[in-house]
């Protein structure tokens, strides 16, 4: 109990020099990354949409797996969109997100999620918020590990802090019970180049997601999972 004390009062202060899930500028924007050696190569094509609608974005990204054996060969995908209204500096907002593949042993993740949006600091060159509220998901696990597809529920606590071309959000996840939780923190760095023909903005942007759950489903599977990418973004 006392380290998961510890985490919820670092989401409120942790910084980390490197954004949310997805970079969400005001305009549409897409970023391809590739990395390999001699045994391995990796395809990632992202994206985000903004959608002022809902005051939220919808955002995907595809990535494609090769090594020298062709039945390592994969593809996998990952998206979110979220949106929300807002008054003055509250919120109520609510999100989707699934992934293919994804880390810690998942085969396929649906998750979902409402909670109320407060802007502690909303200035132009610095700004923090938090969130609190709850969240569902259902989670499916790769074949080796023979376990049946879980469904779990809980609240949901995060912060996030934005800086110029800087940005980390940290979020939260007990179960119902409190007696797990899984951590997540996600950051971004985006570092502006230069601006070509119709191309507003052309950024090497470098992106990572950690995340760490006190309770795994089998003893294979590592309680800290991550990974980084840096990527050529490109912004319409």
């Amino acid at each position: 109990m006392r380290i998961f004390c510890v985490i919820v009062i670092l989401l409120f202060l942790f910084v980390f020099p490197a954004i949310a899930e997805y970079a969400v500028p005001d305009r549409p924007n897409f970023s391809v990354n590739t990395h390999g050696d001699a045994s391995y190569q990796t395809w990632t094509v992202s994206g985000t949409v903004p959608l002022d609608f809902i005051q939220g974005y919808a955002g995907g990204e595809w990535v494609h797996f090769q090594s020298g054996e062709s039945v390592a060969n994969s593809d996998y995908i990952k998206a979110r969109v979220e949106g929300g209204y807002h008054i003055g500096r509250l919120g109520f907002r609510g999100y989707v997100r699934y992934g293919e593949r994804s880390i810690a042993a998942q085969d396929g993740l649906v998750h979902g999620g409402g909670y109320l949006h407060i802007d502690i600091i909303d200035e132009p060159t610095i700004k923090l918020n938090a969130g609190i509220g709850a969240w569902i998901a259902q989670e499916k696990f790769l074949d080796g590990y023979t376990l049946e597809p879980s469904v779990d529920v809980g609240p949901h606590l995060h912060s996030e802090l934005q800086l110029p071309n800087i940005s980390v959000l940290a979020e939260c996840l007990p179960n119902h019970t409190l007696d797990a939780y899984t951590v997540r923190v996600i950051p971004i760095w985006e570092v502006p180049l230069f601006k070509v023909l119709f191309v507003e903005q052309v950024s090497l942007e470098i992106s990572g997601e950690i995340e760490y759950k006190s309770s795994t489903h089998h003893v294979e599977i590592e309680p800290w999972q991550w990974h980084w990418k840096h990527a050529l973004k490109f912004g319409f």
